[in-house]
C-alpha cells in the first residue's frame, strides 16, 4: 500500500501520490457541486452529474463520453465503461468494514463483471482526520483513473450510508 490520497482545501482538491511522488491531481470547480476535474495521463477528465433529477453520473475523457455511474438499489453504485458507444465493462464497489460496526474503519474494493479485484480503498480517521490507502492489483495507467473513479463512488457510498443512518433514526 505505497499509494496515498491527500484531500486538501475543505474536500475541493486532492492528489494521488505514489512513494511521495504526484501522479495524479483533480479538483471540484465548487464546494457544493457533483463535478470532478482531473488531468492524467495527457487526458483531462470530468465526472459530472447528467441532471440535476438523474442518479446516473457521466465520466467524460476530453470531450467523448468515457463512461457512467449507475446505482441499483440492490447491488448499489457501478461504473459502467464505454468505447466506440457499446460497454466495454462494468466494475462494482463493494464496501466491508473488518473491525466492528463502531469504527470508523472501511475497506473499499472495486471488482470487474468476473468478481475480480482491481483495487481496493482502505480508509479509517486518525486524530479527527481522514486517512485514505490505496492499493493497485496490477500498476497499469487504466487502474489510476479507475482510483478517482472509485474515490468519487466511495463519497457516494459515505453520503448515501450517513444519510440512511439519519433517516433511521428519525423515524425510529
Amino acid at each position: 500500500m505505497d499509494i496515498e490520497i491527500i484531500i486538501e482545501k475543505n474536500k475541493k482538491d486532492f492528489k494521488v501520490l505514489k512513494d511521495n511522488s504526484v501522479i495524479l491531481k483533480g479538483s471540484k470547480p465548487k464546494r457544493f457541486t457533483s463535478e470532478t476535474n482531473f488531468f492524467f495521463n495527457n487526458s483531462s477528465f470530468k465526472i459530472k452529474k447528467k441532471s440535476f433529477w438523474s442518479s446516473t453520473i457521466n465520466i467524460f475523457k476530453g470531450s467523448g463520453l468515457r463512461g457512467e455511474f449507475v446505482y441499483n438499489w440492490k447491488t448499489g453504485y457501478s461504473i459502467i465503461i464505454y468505447e466506440n458507444n457499446k460497454e466495454l465493462n462494468k466494475y462494482v464497489l463493494a464496501s466491508e468494514r473488518p473491525k466492528g460496526w463502531y469504527k470508523s474503519d472501511t475497506i473499499y474494493t472495486l471488482k470487474d463483471k468476473d468478481d475480480k479485484r482491481v483495487l481496493s480503498i482502505y480508509f479509517k480517521y486518525i486524530k479527527w482526520k481522514e486517512n485514505i490507502t490505496a492499493e493497485l492489483i496490477e500498476d497499469v495507467y487504466e487502474n489510476y483513473e479507475f482510483l478517482i473513479y472509485a474515490m468519487y463512488l466511495m463519497r457516494l457510498t459515505q453520503q448515501s450510508d450517513s444519510s440512511g443512518a439519519t433517516a433511521i433514526v428519525m423515524t425510529g
